[in-house]
Formats: structure tokens, sequence, C-alpha cells
């Protein structure tokens, strides 16, 4: 059972689950072809009923136990890949997407465009759209920052920091859309 487990941890971080629960199984079934038949003649057998029970209880548990951390492994990536108000995707998972295509192999020219709400916070506090703060109407709006790749980088890094910059730069005219300029930015 002990090795089992240890196999488990084992082929769990290599990301073979279905294996892992082939272990434990493999594991609590050689335990018990070990323990029924060769005890059977020094042990009665109550004992022996006894302590099949128990492993097949501890196997049980161990599944279950199995089960609830994988679950839980599977919230956390999540967690950690949207945004915990709206549910959609977060930077983490744009930078893990992004990467994915923009260097798959023979990829062309592909544009990067990073997307902000403008004045969301503000209308989303308040639950309602217009909102009026301080005699001003907020109505939310976006700001659009795009750079192209391979041009405004070779890698993922420098199409993003560019988007981003030329984000700041829509956001700071009032909203639209801003391709990156090398030669706008200061």
């Amino acid at each position: 059972m002990v090795i089992s487990v240890l196999l488990t941890g084992r082929r769990e971080l290599a990301g073979t689950a279905s294996s892992a629960w082939l272990d434990i199984l493999a594991g609590s079934l050689g335990a018990s072809s070990v323990l029924v038949p060769g005890t059977r003649t020094t042990v009665s057998a109550l004992a022996v009923t006894l302590a099949a029970v128990t492993l097949v209880t501890a196997t049980i548990r161990t599944l279950v136990a199995y089960r609830q951390l994988a679950l839980k492994a599977h919230l956390r990536r999540l967690e950690s890949t949207t945004d915990p108000l709206t549910g959609l995707a977060n930077r983490r998972a744009l930078v893990a997407e992004a990467h994915l295509r923009f260097t798959r192999h023979g990829a062309a020219n592909r544009a990067l465009l990073l997307l902000d709400l403008d004045k969301f916070k503000e209308v989303n506090d308040a639950l309602a759209e217009p909102v009026t703060v301080a005699g001003e109407e907020l109505t939310p709006g976006a700001s659009i920052g795009i750079a192209v790749f391979p041009a405004d980088g070779e890698d993922l890094s420098a199409p993003l920091r560019k988007a981003d910059v030329a984000m700041y730069q829509a956001k700071v005219a009032g909203g639209g859309c801003r391709l990156y300029d090398a030669a706008t930015v200061g």
C-alpha cells in the first residue's frame, strides 16, 4: 500500500493520473494476495477476514483522498487562470494561450490585442450603468492596444509589453484602439 501511494505521488507529478489509480489498485491487490494465502495456515479465518476488510477499507479511503486532491488541484489551476469576479480568462491564461499560438511553426504575422474596460470598476461597484459619480456620468468604454508578431518582437514578452503600452496610450486618449508605434513612445 505504501509503495502504491508513493507511486501515485510520483505519477501525479508526471501528469499520469489514470496510471496512479492503477498503481493504487495493483498495490492493494498485491498486498491482499500476500496477506490472505500467506497467513491462512497460522491465523484464524476471522483475523484474515478482518485484515482483508481493513485493507479494502484503506484502499477505498486512499482512492477517495486521491480523487479529492485531484479535484482541488484542478480547481486551483482553474482559479489561477480566471478572474474571480467575471470568470473570464486572466492575463496568465492569455500568456499561455498566446505563447502556444505565436510560437507555432509557420506562424505568419499575428496581432495581439489587449482590451481594458475603461471605468469598469466604478460601474461594477455601483452595479448599474450608466453611473453618476460626483456629478459626472461614467459610461464604460474600452481601450485596445495592438502589437504585431513578429514585427514587434520575436518572443511573446515583447509584443505583450508593446500591446500594453499601446493600450495605455488608447486609455490616455479617452479610449479606442492604438497600434503600437515606437515613434510615439517617449
